[in-house]
């Protein structure tokens, strides 16, 4: 028995977060795109590839500002307050730029059906709170979902629909390569600049009847790739992982491997170009232990777009105080 560390700070969690993979079944993947025999599934080094003239990198966060209820009609609803914001780094000319972020902030809710019914089935209004010269609008979004999975699911979609939103806007601009942070949801098939980045391993894409083709991963040395593979599906994906550093000799057998994706849309041939350019370029970013808990996949541009996101949400206390004193004049008036 080998024991291994995982070098993300325990307070992140793991980079590792594999279920149990008896009780789920792997998905079902096309691991002949690239390399058509299993057998020949070797690490993919991606030689000379031209660098694109700029790299984006889409991220967002959330903070929650106030847990709240929403009463009436003999009802109580929980819902919580939430301040949404994403953004994108651009790396170009051997610097980091920051894209003006977009803020939103929600009323996030679940259990839809009820909420509506109990308030008449009239939209609900959204919640102006006044901070110092500033209003802070936060807009009603319930989901149909029950309780605190539901306010989970509202705070979620938001954020991924101001993702999808900030990467469509890029990749109408024509920019060359757009790594968003997570799974790609459905964009237009004209769109052959996005890529998925995921940072944390949830699962096994690669079926353990084919263990070459998983043992390929944990061989692969930094700025190697796997073959390119297919996830299949009702949002089918082209697949590879990456490792962007070499791992110390404690450090786990995925210790700095990330998967990525990309639209089953584009042709195959812009697929492996995209692995490539990936492979060959996003190593660059790669965060060092010393600076990021993180390391190495929390590359260093959305390390440092997290925290121009922060700062553009405001000063949390500020907006707390702001939030109470809305409540609190409503509540005597």
């Amino acid at each position: 028995m080998r024991l291994r560390v995982d070098p993300w700070a325990t307070e992140y969690g793991s980079g590792l977060q594999l279920g149990d993979e008896g009780a789920t079944e792997s998905p079902q993947v096309d691991v002949g795109v690239e390399v058509a025999n299993p057998a020949d599934w070797c690490p993919v080094s991606p030689g000379s590839v031209e660098r694109p003239a700029s790299i984006y990198f889409v991220d967002g966060t959330q903070r929650l500002e106030a847990h709240v209820t929403i009463e009436g009609g003999g009802e109580t609803f929980f819902g919580v307050m939430v301040s949404l914001a994403v953004g994108a780094a651009r790396a170009a000319s051997g610097s980091v730029t920051i894209e003006t972020p977009l803020v939103h902030r929600s009323l996030a809710m679940g259990d839809a059906p009820r909420l509506f019914t109990t308030f008449g089935g009239e939209a609900l209004e959204a919640i102006t709170v006044r901070a110092g010269s500033q209003d802070l609008e936060f807009v009603p979004r319930p989901s149909e979902k029950p309780g605190s999975e539901g306010i989970r699911d509202a705070i979620d979609s938001q954020r991924r629909a101001l993702e999808k939103q900030f990467g469509e806007g890029l990749a109408a601009r024509g920019e060359p390569l757009v790594v968003m942070d997570g799974p790609l949801p459905q964009y237009p098939a004209s769109t052959t600049a996005l890529v998925g980045y995921m940072k944390t391993i949830h699962r096994q894409y690669l079926p353990a009847e084919l263990p070459e083709c998983r043992a390929v991963v944990t061989q692969l040395r930094a700025g190697e790739r796997s073959p390119v593979f297919m996830v299949l599906g009702r949002a089918s994906r082209y697949s590879w992982y990456l490792r962007l550093t070499d791992p110390r000799p404690i450090d786990h057998s995925l210790a700095g491997v990330v998967r990525l994706e990309t639209l089953a849309e584009v042709d195959r041939e812009r697929a492996v170009e995209l692995a490539n350019l990936t492979a060959r370029y996003l190593p660059d970013f790669a965060s060092p232990r010393e600076r990021d808990p993180r390391a190495p996949q929390n590359l260093l541009p959305i390390g440092g777009l997290e925290a121009r996101l922060r700062h553009e949400m405001g000063d949390p206390a500020w907006v707390r105080r702001a939030i109470e004193q809305h409540l609190f004049l409503q509540a005597v008036a």
